[in-house]
């Protein structure tokens, strides 16, 4: 298992081969998902974020997708909560698949959508977004929130 600092606090990226070969690919975090500025309970719109991950495979044409779970304080998708450091409150937040927010982030299951992407060519590194968004009008603790989520790398 590699741990790659996507934020939300970690999140845990798993490379599971599909196929038989030599075939390898190895994913790196390009940019974190990092909720950074103060939560405003009283606002109306949601608070929007984005994260980059990049799969690299060392043959041409490689089919792959890329799976998250529901978090360490969710019990089913699509729902995923930040959870207060020092506390019980929790945060509602959501992973996306599309900037527009319209399709989640998950593992199939639930109305969630699993990542199906093509690494173009040996060597390449091919970057796919993911989106995530805080809920508006949470009114909870002031204090940091975190939460850990697993990706599933699969080839």
């Amino acid at each position: 298992m590699r741990r790659v600092a996507l934020a939300l606090a970690l999140i845990c990226v798993l490379c599971r081969p599909a196929i038989a070969g030599p075939l390898s690919c190895s994913e790196t975090a390009t940019s974190g998902l990092i909720f950074t500025n103060a939560y405003n309970v009283y606002a109306l719109t949601t608070y929007s974020v984005t994260a980059t991950v990049g799969v690299t495979c060392n043959k041409n044409n490689v089919p792959y997708t890329i799976s998250a779970n529901a978090g360490m304080h969710s019990v089913a998708l699509p729902n995923r909560d930040l959870k207060y450091v020092s506390g019980a409150d929790v945060l509602p937040y959501f992973l996306y698949t599309t900037a527009a927010h319209t399709t989640v982030f998950g593992d199939g299951t639930n109305g969630t959508a699993i990542i199906n992407a093509n690494n173009p060519s040996s060597g390449t590194q091919y970057t796919t977004s993911i989106y995530g968004t805080l809920a508006a009008g949470a009114d909870v603790t002031a204090g940091s929130y975190t939460d850990t989520v697993t990706l599933t790398v699969t080839y």
